[in-house]
């Protein structure tokens, strides 16, 4: 892409890679833990250590939806994603670990899973996350989920044990380039996918 995503502090910006030029600085959160830009470039979720997401237009500079109230009030949400298809957005809690899906377009934040660091599948028929269930495996979890819905379409299956859980990956920039620096789970059908993974539905 022609653009570079950073965050730092209470701030996201959007810098120029052709002269580095800072384009935006959106001031935002206490502090942010975690963003991402939507597939065509549109959006941009940040996400902060005070418990809520925020959901911006890139072009106007502009908020455009705020959600609170998903995740416990001052417990940092620790990851968001967008789907594939930028019409559903997903991001967790970290204490204690929750993953949620919402709607970009609207509507109310549901907990599709107990785990943290959910991440939707190259066609957004499945989250991938870490489960934190009591009695399950700590391992890299599958859920089906459901693109019309926005809903879980399925029971979850493990795909991996404790010791293949995460891998780091990078974040996206608006471009399509990944620019994300937190440890998550392999996407499923990617080259750092475990052998063993269940096949799509």
């Amino acid at each position: 892409g022609k653009q570079l995503l950073t965050a730092g502090g209470n701030s996201a910006r959007l810098w120029s890679r052709e002269d580095g030029r800072l384009v935006v600085n959106l001031r935002s959160h206490t502090s942010i833990k975690a963003l991402d830009v939507s597939p065509d470039g549109k959006w941009l979720v940040t996400a902060g250590t005070e418990g809520t997401v925020k959901l911006w237009d890139v072009t106007t500079r502009a908020p455009v939806r705020r959600l609170d109230g998903a995740h416990p009030p001052g417990q940092a949400v620790s990851c968001a994603e967008f789907s594939p298809d930028g019409r559903w957005l997903a991001f967790c809690g970290s204490s204690p670990e929750r993953a949620y899906v919402v709607s970009t377009a609207g509507g109310e934040a549901r907990r599709v899973a107990v785990g943290a660091y959910p991440v939707f599948s190259a066609d957004g028929t499945s989250l991938v996350y870490v489960s934190a269930e009591r009695g399950k495996n700590r391992g890299v979890w599958r859920l089906p989920f459901d693109t019309t819905l926005g809903t879980p379409s399925g029971a979850a299956s493990p795909l991996t044990s404790t010791s293949t859980a995460t891998t780091s990956s990078t974040p996206r920039g608006p471009g399509g380039a990944r620019r994300r620096s937190t440890s998550r789970p392999p996407r499923p059908g990617s080259p750092r996918a475990p052998a063993a993974a269940a096949p799509r539905t």
